[in-house]
């Protein structure tokens, strides 16, 4: 028996190749064009540039890809490689323009103001350290010597725990007493005070009340950790340059006054303290130092 073959019909034929394809993506910031660029960066579709602008304004993208994000090695091919490579030849290429654009003598040393305040502390045997410029303290130091009268004017900061109070001095000369200092601090007539120092003058009452004879002076030393600092004992009736004599000092000295029953929170010990300056240690004689009591700092 013959058989014969007919054709489908056209309800029964099965469905073409092109029936499976992904339909056209449309444009992720209109919605209403067909996709014709991808972002490099999110790889988000957009159909014109006004499209591409509004997806930038609209979700903070740069629009440029990532030159330093991480690819798998999966997906690494030579468009990455490429990418890499000229991507180190421009960081080369940008240092050697910064170098040879580098004025010659500048950027390289402190300026002259610089240069002669850490060389008239170093002939007085202190070991100044200055921080990088634009950092807080730096920017507060006031710190200057006097060519004319060989002077070394200090910047200072006071600091009065009982009245949480804290005083600066922008010039101090370095043969001033730091009783002196102190007395002038305390000493402010209240009928002469310009307006918004009168509250300051009432909370330093109990340090006017106590004396300066009665009050400690310590001095906050350098390189300790800001949880555990360490002090040392400032003679009131010496000058201040015997005081930072042998002392490391960073930016200006850090004075905190001490009512005479606060002294017990701090633990005391006779020492020498070194320091290292010119390349050379040098010790002090015995000089007293305070370190806060653990159960004063947790009070």
């Amino acid at each position: 028996m013959v058989q014969l073959s007919l054709p489908q019909q056209a309800d029964e034929a099965e469905p073409s190749s092109s029936q499976h394809l992904p339909g056209p993506t449309m444009c992720q910031a209109c919605g209403q064009k067909q996709a014709k660029y991808t972002c490099p960066a999110c790889s988000s579709r957009s159909c014109s540039l006004d499209c591409c602008r509004a997806h930038k304004l609209g979700s903070g993208c740069t629009g440029k890809r990532s030159r330093t994000a991480h690819v798998p090695m999966a997906d690494f091919s030579d468009r990455e490689l490429s990418s890499d490579y000229k991507f180190l030849e421009e960081a080369g290429r940008a240092g050697e323009v910064a170098f040879r654009g580098r004025p010659e003598g500048t950027d390289c040393a402190p300026p002259e103001r610089v240069r002669s305040l850490l060389k008239a502390a170093g002939l007085r045997h202190v070991d100044l350290r200055l921080q990088m410029p634009g950092m807080t303290r730096r920017k507060a130091n006031t710190s200057k010597y006097d060519h004319k009268r060989r002077r070394l004017s200090w910047c200072m900061s006071w600091h009065f725990p009982a009245a949480n109070v804290d005083i600066f001095d922008r010039e101090v000369d370095e043969h001033a007493k730091a009783s002196d200092l102190l007395k002038a601090h305390l000493a402010m007539d209240m009928n002469t005070l310009r307006k918004g120092l009168a509250g300051r003058a009432s909370v330093l009452q109990p340090y006017r009340a106590a004396g300066v004879e009665n009050l400690h002076i310590l001095m906050r030393a350098a390189f300790c950790p800001a949880s555990q600092p360490v002090y040392h004992s400032i003679a009131p009736s010496m000058s201040m340059s015997s005081q930072l004599a042998r002392k490391t000092i960073i930016e200006y000295p850090e004075l905190l006054v001490l009512l005479p029953d606060e002294i017990a929170d701090y633990s005391s010990q006779e020492g020498a303290t070194t320091v290292a300056y010119s390349g050379v240690g040098q010790s002090t004689p015995a000089c007293t130092i305070y370190q806060q009591l653990p159960s004063a700092v947790a009070a």
